[in-house]
């Protein structure tokens, strides 16, 4: 009895204590997944810092990103960046609402 008391003791005062971490919530995980979805980056002129910030993507595989764009030229949709090593459907829909491609400007087009 006094074993299964204690147990519930420690089971509390963990609980209670990581409700008091600060940043230990269900709403701060939240507004976390928040901030990524407003974050809207262009696959074609986004620098390899930019890209770094979505969820999933690293200093490598922002470096990767910017590589490929510069090797194989414009994303003409945002499904391509899985060409990209490292980067394959699990991440893709995790980052797809982020990305867009502008259309190419008319004076670059020339």
């Amino acid at each position: 009895m006094k074993r299964t008391f204690l147990i519930l003791m420690v089971f509390a005062a963990v609980a209670v204590g990581a409700s008091l971490t600060p940043g230990f919530s269900a709403q701060s995980s939240q507004s976390r997944s928040d901030a990524s979805s407003e974050l809207r980056i262009d696959l074609n002129t986004a620098s390899a810092t930019e890209l770094a910030r979505l969820p999933g993507i690293g200093k490598t595989v922002a470096a990767r990103i910017v590589s490929f764009r510069k090797e194989n030229g414009r994303f003409q949709r945002k499904e391509e960046i899985m060409n990209v090593k490292g980067i394959g459907e699990k991440i893709f829909t995790r980052i797809k609402a982020n990305l867009f491609v502008a259309p190419e400007s008319k004076s670059k087009k020339k």
